[in-house]
């Protein structure tokens, strides 16, 4: 079995963008395995500045 527990989400709206940060923990048959975080930049699709990053830990 396969979990995810999110620990902490960030939103921000500016006029151009919206940020995203969610830090959350995956854990395997309820044994934490990591602590991983996706960090978004949602920009308009006109826009040149679109992008993701994953870190996992």
């Amino acid at each position: 079995m396969v979990g995810v527990n999110t620990k902490n989400m960030e939103i921000s709206v500016d006029e151009d963008q919206i940020g995203v940060k969610v830090a959350y923990e995956l854990d395997v048959n309820h044994e934490p395995m990591a602590d991983c975080r996706i960090n978004m930049s949602i920009v308009p699709r006109n826009s040149k500045g679109v992008s993701m990053q994953l870190d996992i830990r």
